[in-house]
Formats: structure tokens, C-alpha cells, sequence
């Protein structure tokens, strides 16, 4: 016999809370290494970021004076950039880790900033 909406519906919140739950801790994953711009001109290295605040993954390149967006070829001209060489991860793995990881330290320290307000507003009545 199959569930009904309701049944369905208090196994979809119990799945969001077991994953929630799991997701709320220190991972304890070790912190990727980066890899730094080149030092010579017109070399360039293809790598992995994050956007701290967007959460997003992307793909970057950089040379000693310039990064972008994508992934650029030998000989392909840049089709923009901003100014300085940046550090990259080696894979998408390390990046999303590092994003992972400056989420925990984020999150961590609003938490802790909210804790001391209810503590204080509690004290406070």
C-alpha cells in the first residue's frame, strides 16, 4: 500500500532534517592547497575558484598580472580580465572543499554572534 500526500510529506521533512543535521558540523576536511600565479609574462595557468558569497564553483585562469572566467588555451587571447594574478585550486574537488570550509568558519561566526544576542536579550528581561 502506498503512503498518502500527508505520509509523503513527513518523510520529505524528516529527510531535509536528517540532511540539515548532518551538514550542520565541523567537516574537519584538511584546507586544499592553492597554486599560485606564474611569476613570468604571457604564461598563463588554468585552475578552479569559488565566489565566497554566491557559493558558486567557477573555472579561472590567471597570469602574473591578470586573471578571468573560463579556461583559456595556449595562444587564445583573454576575452576579459581583471586586474592581478590570483591563487587557483587544482580541481573543482579542492575548490568546492575550500568553499566548503569557508562556509563552516562563515556560518560558524554568525551562529555564535546570534547565540550571544539571545543570551543577552535573555539576561536582559
Amino acid at each position: 500500500m502506498g503512503m498518502t500526500k500527508h505520509e509523503k510529506e513527513m518523510v520529505e521533512e524528516l529527510r531535509r532534517e536528517l540532511r540539515e543535521t548532518k551538514a550542520l558540523r565541523y567537516s574537519g576536511l584538511p584546507a586544499p592547497d592553492k597554486i599560485g600565479p606564474p611569476h613570468e609574462s604571457g604564461v598563463f595557468i588554468n585552475g578552479w575558484s569559488y565566489h565566497r558569497y554566491r557559493g558558486a564553483i567557477e573555472r579561472v585562469w590567471t597570469t602574473a598580472s591578470s586573471h578571468g572566467w573560463g579556461h583559456r588555451g595556449p595562444g587564445e587571447p583573454a576575452s576579459s580580465s581583471t586586474q592581478g594574478g590570483i591563487c587557483l585550486y587544482a580541481t573543482k574537488l579542492d575548490a568546492l572543499i575550500a568553499l566548503r570550509l569557508s562556509k563552516e568558519r562563515d556560518l560558524a561566526a554568525y551562529l555564535a554572534d546570534l547565540d550571544s544576542k539571545i543570551e543577552a536579550e535573555k539576561e536582559a528581561q
